[in-house]
């Protein structure tokens, strides 16, 4: 499998220092966590948790749900834990459903608003951003 490093991605001072191709793998601090064994785990078609900023494929709440059921139930591989629908519950509240073997996974987030930031290099005014946090991780059988 291909890989690509970069120092730099998009201009966001949030921005991954890694970028792993064709699935979109996205590390922070890479140089000081371990660059060589996250592109050894991509190639053995695992992701490692440390650094792992998601997966550029899926919004920001269904990678922080990939994320739940990853550290919950441990499957490390690239394609485990793929969404399959994602809902507004209700105001502020989210639900992301992901294939697994066993079934499914469901994972409740709550939507925040940060305080507004200048999010990247280029931004000229300050934006709150929306942050995902979780409730709860429960497979469904």
């Amino acid at each position: 499998m291909p890989s690509g490093e970069c120092s730099h991605i998009g201009g966001d001072r949030f921005a991954a220092t890694m970028l792993l191709l064709p699935h979109g793998i996205n590390y922070g601090w890479a140089d000081t966590l371990g660059a060589q064994h996250m592109v050894n785990e991509y190639r053995a078609g695992r992701v490692v948790l440390a650094g792992l900023r998601g997966r550029s494929a899926f919004r920001f709440l269904e990678q922080g749900a990939q994320d739940a059921a990853r550290r919950t139930f441990g499957d490390l591989r690239i394609d485990a834990y793929e969404p399959i629908q994602s809902n507004h519950v209700k105001e502020r509240s989210w639900e992301v459903l992901l294939a697994d073997p066993a079934g499914q996974i469901r994972v409740e987030l709550a939507e925040t608003v940060t305080e507004p930031l200048y999010s990247n290099c280029a931004a000229t005014v300050a934006l709150a951003r929306p942050t995902f946090t979780v409730q709860s991780v429960r497979r469904l059988r």
